[in-house]
């Protein structure tokens, strides 16, 4: 289980998040949504680390993570980030092999066993016939499925994923997101496409302006009348055989108030 309580984050005398609660227990997959400025990437940050909060705590399995060193933080935690490894020569075989440094020392990392385990991520991610290509060269599709086969090398028992279908056509899309959920691993995922978010998350948060607005399934997240509100357009839903579809228009009459 990874969860944040009552999270605040700052900058300067700015809030950007303002008390956020989020929670994902084992073996579930949790979508963060929200318009432009909401504060879902800053939250998930926070959440491995990469930024300090002010107030509010980070669990990981009820361990605070301020008191967790960065090595025992990766070995928890994988991440797959905007920032990409692009000005580093590496092959993408080795770009993958990082996700092992959690677990050997210097001295041992590289041997038959990470190497193993290295080829079978890139078999998984279907990746083997550019394992020798410097990451510099690849998609962003391509790139993206490195980054879940470190992940997967990387066997930590949670995986945050900041906007990883940014950029990538519809079915790249749904091929990522098909790799995410073979990952098991709990997984917290940010989304800007609420479709998708329903379709691949089995429970949902919506921030906005860096407050927490509603959480639980897709069902009673994407409430037309609160995402209406919330991105300032006029929303209808459809729901059919088990998933929720929404269908976006500007608002009538003018801008949203």
């Amino acid at each position: 289980m990874i969860e944040a309580r009552s999270l605040i984050v700052r900058r300067g005398d700015r809030v950007v998040l303002d008390h956020v609660d989020l929670t994902a227990c084992d073996g579930r997959t949790v979508g963060v949504v929200g318009p432009n400025g909401a504060g879902k990437s800053t939250l998930v940050q926070t959440m491995y680390r990469a930024l300090s909060a002010a107030g509010g705590k980070v669990l990981v399995d009820g361990a605070d993570i301020t008191s967790m060193s960065r090595r025992a933080i990766a070995r928890s935690v994988a991440v797959v980030s905007q920032e990409h490894d692009d000005a580093l020569p590496l092959t993408v075989r080795d770009a993958v092999g990082l996700g092992r440094l959690s677990h050997r020392s210097l001295a041992g990392y590289g041997d038959r066993t990470d190497r193993d385990l290295v080829d079978a991520a890139l078999a998984k991610v279907d990746m083997t016939d550019l394992a020798d290509r410097l990451v510099t060269r690849l998609s962003g599709g391509e790139r993206q499925r490195a980054l879940i086969a470190r992940a997967i090398v990387q066997d930590a028992d949670h995986l945050i994923l900041d906007e990883p279908t940014n950029h990538l056509d519809i079915s790249h899309q749904f091929d990522l997101l098909s790799l995410v959920d073979q990952v098991p691993a709990t997984t917290i995922v940010v989304l800007h496409d609420l479709n998708l978010a329903a379709r691949s998350c089995q429970e949902l948060i919506l921030l906005d302006r860096g407050r927490l607005v509603a959480s639980g399934s897709s069902r009673e997240v994407l409430d037309p009348g609160l995402i209406s509100r919330v991105y300032g357009v006029d929303v209808h839903r459809i729901d059919y055989a088990g998933r929720t579809r929404l269908f976006f228009d500007p608002i009538s009459g003018g801008v949203a108030s």
